[in-house]
């Protein structure tokens, strides 16, 4: 995955030093306008990374419910093994899920290795890794049954400022398209 990330960031590298951007004035106003769409083996790197991530869960689960002699008596439990992620519960029940809520993804799994993959349900919501599994579980959905469109071009306008003759501080902000620019960023 290293390769991939080291790609994109090249490929990305490349794409803004390409100047995709110009700048217009209309009515005395000047705006961005981002005329050159980002190239699409950006978006195909983002959804192979996404891929490997979510395989990589899958894998864990694999080797963690194999490991277990019950399920490993089980014939049907390849067919069905994947790290689950649920986002949201049944009304009718409440937090933690109990194990049979997951015998479908994870047949067979100890009580130990359970308790560890319930606790890291997005509906726990407690931690940030909660909320990177839901993110996670989104986007290779959509990486799977349809287009990944991740980019979104924007422009990063930056003024710095000297306080003195040693201190400079930088300040920036992201533009997309059709924004406005300004002479200063302190206006803002």
């Amino acid at each position: 995955m290293a390769d991939g990330i080291n790609s994109a960031k090249k490929r990305i590298a490349a794409y803004a030093a390409s100047r995709p951007h110009r700048l217009s004035a209309r009515k005395g106003q000047k705006k961005i306008r981002i005329s050159k769409a980002p190239p699409l083996e950006i978006a195909l790197l983002a959804g192979e990374m996404l891929y490997q991530m979510r395989s990589a869960l899958d894998h864990l689960t694999f080797e963690i419910i194999g490991s277990n002699v019950d399920a490993a008596d089980n014939p049907k439990w390849r067919k069905r093994c994947q790290f689950p992620i649920h986002s949201v519960i049944p009304e009718s029940m409440s937090v933690p899920l109990p194990k049979s809520q997951f015998t479908t993804e994870l047949p067979g799994i100890s009580d130990k290795a359970f308790a560890v993959i319930e606790a890291m349900q997005p509906y726990n919501a407690k931690r940030e890794a909660h909320t990177f599994l839901l993110f996670l579980d989104n986007l290779s959905n959509i990486d799977k049954h349809r287009h990944l469109n991740l980019m979104k071009p924007r422009v990063r306008q930056s003024q710095e400022i000297s306080v003195g003759k040693d201190f400079v501080n930088g300040i920036w902000r992201m533009l997309e398209r059709g924004s406005s620019i300004t002479t200063s960023l302190m206006e803002k």
